[in-house]
């Protein structure tokens, strides 16, 4: 190999140093669970499956319900507000309320 250029002479690495001083990363836990469960016998999966709770193993083999569910029409639900800020907002009929200070709308 010819002379190094000035400018690339700090990112060669010197004679004997290691390209990657911290080693190999470890590997993430979802592929060191793989590699462990894929080594088991079907014995061993067994008994780990039934030390599992059933509805573990059931979000395990159908994956998590869907989180996104949308809904059709309208959805009115209770709101409780403070009996100052309906006075505050004339929202009141004018009618005391024993709701310990909130009121439902």
């Amino acid at each position: 190999m010819g002379e190094v250029p000035p400018q690339l002479k700090r990112f060669v690495f010197k004679k004997g140093q290691s390209g990657n001083p911290n080693g190999r990363p470890e590997e993430p836990m979802k592929v060191f669970a793989r590699k462990f469960l894929s080594a088991m016998t079907k014995e061993e999966k067994l008994e780990f499956m039934n030390s599992l709770d059933p509805d573990l193993v059931w979000r395990m083999s159908e994956g998590n319900p869907p989180q996104d569910v949308k809904v059709a029409g309208e959805i009115r639900l209770p709101l409780y507000l403070p009996s100052e800020l309906i006075k505050k907002r004339e929202l009141s009929s004018g009618t005391e309320d024993n709701s310990g200070g909130q009121s439902q709308v």
